[in-house]
């Protein structure tokens, strides 16, 4: 018999287990799952439910909900190879419905950003279960993210020519305060976690440039390392609309290519752009090639009043 219950504090080594087990084209690592389930204000586990036949962990579903309490966000569900098609992941994602309309969320999004996902989407190809199991709940596509990458065995800089306006140099403490306000006023408010977070992890210090003007204000940056664990991982990169259009961003992400390839790395990659964006298109121009092709999945609960 599968008994349904609530995650405790002492399952997370099987949870991480059951995870590695059910993503295997997405690994992860403890400290990205810490990370996903419980660096965040609410630490909330009537939102961890688990399937367990005996003692063994068999299903999980995880999910989170947003600061105004409007959006709920599940992160992942998993089940484990032999108890698939028993109803066990249908069983799961009805007990986090029935908690979201209980709490009065207005809609639930599957792997949205900006943290709530352990991969950026589900990708159709590699878990296609998952996709019929969001079908039955009339779940909708809300976007269409993709996986990038670039190898840099071969990789050589190429020639870019900014104005002598602007100077890109590499990140430094006293950035800091003015990286986080060009990302708060002018980017993605999201990304001032991403990189006060990072900034903490590599010991008060960020992997990247940022790119100055004639009056050394921060009018871009591009980091590197910054999220999870992989020093490989690419991202966040910004420009000032201000200063779009004059090759900035391209300058920023070849020198993170040229510092990540002589730190040794075999390649830089990045989980999420938004498909036919120009951002995606500005990393193909630049030698970047898609990995994977992923949908963000929503359902409408209620209008919050």
């Amino acid at each position: 018999m599968i008994i349904y219950r609530l995650m405790t504090p002492q399952d997370f080594r099987k949870v991480f287990e059951l995870c590695k087990d059910s993503f295997p084209d997405n690994p992860i690592s403890m400290g990205c799952l810490n990370y996903l389930l419980f660096c965040n204000d609410t630490l909330d586990f009537s939102l961890y439910w688990l399937a367990c036949k005996g003692e063994t962990i068999v299903g999980a579903a995880c999910a989170a909900m947003d600061y105004n309490g409007d959006t709920g966000y599940i992160q992942f569900v998993a089940v484990k190879r032999d108890f698939r098609r028993q109803g066990i992941a249908t069983s799961l994602v009805e007990k986090l419905l029935c908690e979201f309309s209980g709490r009065g969320v207005a809609e639930v999004i599957f792997s949205g950003y900006s943290r709530n996902y352990l991969t950026p989407g589900l990708d159709a190809k590699k878990y296609p279960l998952g996709l019929a199991l969001f079908n039955k709940f009339d779940f909708s596509p809300l976007s269409r993210p993709v996986s990038m990458e670039i190898i840099l065995e071969s990789y050589q800089a190429p020639q870019l020519n900014i104005s002598k306006d602007f100077r890109i140099v590499p990140f430094e403490d006293e950035h800091f305060a003015s990286v986080l306000c060009l990302s708060k006023e002018h980017l993605q408010p999201e990304w001032m976690e991403t990189i006060q977070k990072g900034y903490l992890k590599g010991n008060y210090s960020c992997k990247g440039f940022v790119c100055l003007d004639q009056g050394e204000n921060v009018i871009g940056f591009a980091f590197y390392g910054m999220v999870g664990d992989d020093a490989r991982r690419f991202g966040p990169i910004g420009i000032n609309p201000n200063y779009r259009g004059k090759s900035l961003g391209a300058v920023l992400l070849h020198a993170c290519l040229g510092a990540q390839k002589e730190a040794g790395h075999d390649k830089s990659y990045f989980l999420w752009g938004d498909e036919g964006s120009a951002a995606v298109e500005m990393y193909k121009k630049n030698g970047f090639t898609v990995f994977s092709s992923m949908i963000v999945l929503r359902k409408q609960l209620s209008q919050k009043s």
